[in-house]
């Protein structure tokens, strides 16, 4: 998980650079590709970024204890789930 910080220091750099992402990567070390182009979109799209990736944690989340049948992230402490 990333830092809203370096979130938002990836997105800019992104944009510094021309929207290329491997000179992006390369220079910060971070994020995926894949990261990084979501962030991108969702920053267009919403001209900011969310404060915190929770809501994205309990997708995966979600993912995992349908697959594994146990869900053991802190970020879904308390959450219910439906099966």
């Amino acid at each position: 998980m990333y830092s809203y910080a370096d979130r938002i220091r990836a997105v800019a750099l992104y944009i510094k650079l021309g929207l290329r992402v491997r000179a992006t990567i390369r220079q910060l070390g971070y994020p995926t590709k894949n990261a990084l182009k979501g962030w991108y979109q969702h920053y267009l799209k919403h001209q900011d970024l969310p404060a915190s990736q929770a809501g994205m944690s309990c997708f995966l989340c979600v993912g995992r204890f349908l697959n594994l049948s146990s869900c053991r992230s802190a970020w879904c402490e308390g959450e219910a789930v439906a099966v």
